[in-house]
């Protein structure tokens, strides 16, 4: 994993390769670490300061996505139809998409942050203690995420 801080946000990305599949350890190369970087800045860049960031909305100019939106300064967010997309393609649940959501709250709050929370780990090889954007529970990871929106702060997980 490989991290960004860019204005009090920290960034995290998982290092992968061509095919977006995760590299393990023992075939990980600079050029896979350096390329990772560049994703990582690349979305915080696009997260942070919401450059390009229709890029990860899956739309090719910024204009096509804010239209897709139609979200305005002073629209109520509780009291629209969310841009929704589906995962899994047709197949999947419909879900808002985090750009979309991150672009929507930006645009009608413009004091709007969030944050992933990090969790303190041991590392069981080194002993090392850390800190990681998750959580281990049983054989799964959780993140949580602390957004503002609003003057009202609320944890997602």
């Amino acid at each position: 994993v490989v991290a960004i801080d860019m204005n009090g946000h920290r960034t995290w990305l998982p290092i992968l390769d061509a095919r977006n599949e995760a590299v393990p350890t023992s075939r990980l190369t600079s050029r896979d670490v350096n390329d990772a970087i560049n994703r990582c800045r690349a979305k915080a860049i696009a997260s942070v300061l919401g450059v390009g960031l229709g890029l990860y909305g899956k739309y090719d100019e910024a204009a096509a996505f804010l239209r897709a939106l139609n979200v305005g300064p002073a629209t109520d967010l509780a009291k629209m139809a969310p841009l929704t997309v589906k995962k899994g393609g047709d197949k999947g649940p419909p879900y808002v998409s985090w750009p979309a959501a991150l672009a929507a709250c930006r645009i009608t709050d413009p004091e709007f942050s969030w944050e992933v929370i990090e969790y303190e780990s041991v590392d069981p090889v080194s002993g090392e203690i850390g800190e990681q954007p998750y959580v281990v529970i049983g054989q799964s990871y959780m993140v949580s995420v602390k957004v503002t929106y609003k003057g009202q702060s609320h944890i997602e997980m």
